[in-house]
């Protein structure tokens, strides 16, 4: 009859009471709820059939530790986010760009009538270079020379024939020679306004109002919309 008494003690142990498990509730959080199940369950076989354990008491425990368990994801999802919101390589808060204008190379938009702007960032040691323009659907509407040390250019919207082309989404290409080698192409940037901070597979994207995708790494500017 000792023997019983002694395993009956030793059995009804709760498992906040087991040394092992405080001792890895105190290590490792995300842990916790793998090694309460193991615990649960050697306490279900091993308990004393006279004795048992109230089961109301083991649905409270997993309810506990299951809340334990979620608050730890939601942690670790919040600390993911928190960093996703840092670009640019500062401590600028990407979401606060909402509603702004960020210059980034891209579509440029085009409402058929005013003149866009873009910006070029050339290598050095360029000799000459043409400006490439292709519509949304991937044509070409026109090359011309450029300036080989412009960094921003004026398009009227006029393609090869002259003919002024409709609104919508166009990306120009710079292209570099030195003499008759060619040295770099750069897609021209343009400020659009940014629609939507998307968080996705780690990383951050901004969605500007021309459709485009942008990464803030490649951010090269910041302004308040304009107006008039």
């Amino acid at each position: 009859m000792e023997v019983q008494t002694q395993q009956a003690n030793a059995t009804n142990l709760t498992p906040a009471e087991a040394p092992a498990a405080e001792t890895t509730v105190g290590s490792d959080l995300t842990a916790d709820f793998d090694t309460f199940l193991t615990l649960l369950t050697a306490q279900l076989r091993n308990q004393d059939p006279l004795n048992p354990v109230d089961s109301t008491e083991f649905i409270a425990q997993l309810a506990s530790f299951s809340a334990v368990e979620q608050q730890t994801q939601t942690n670790t999802l919040l600390e993911e986010l928190l960093a996703a919101t840092t670009g640019n390589g500062s401590d600028t808060q990407v979401s606060s760009w909402l509603g702004q204008q960020v210059n980034a190379p891209g579509p440029v938009s085009f409402d058929g009538q005013t003149t866009a702007e873009v910006t070029l960032t050339p290598p050095e040691g360029a000799e000459r270079a043409t400006l490439t323009i292709t519509n949304d659907f991937g044509l070409t509407i026109g090359t011309l020379d450029l300036d080989p040390n412009a960094t921003s250019y004026s398009w009227s919207g006029l393609d090869a024939a002259g003919t002024l082309s409709p609104a919508g989404s166009y990306t120009l290409t710079a292209t570099y020679f030195s003499g008759d080698a060619l040295t770099a192409e750069v897609i021209a940037g343009s400020y659009a306004t940014v629609t939507e901070v998307r968080f996705a597979d780690g990383g951050t994207q901004l969605i500007l109002d021309t459709g485009a995708s942008v990464d803030p790494d490649d951010v090269s500017g910041l302004r308040l919309p304009q107006t008039g």
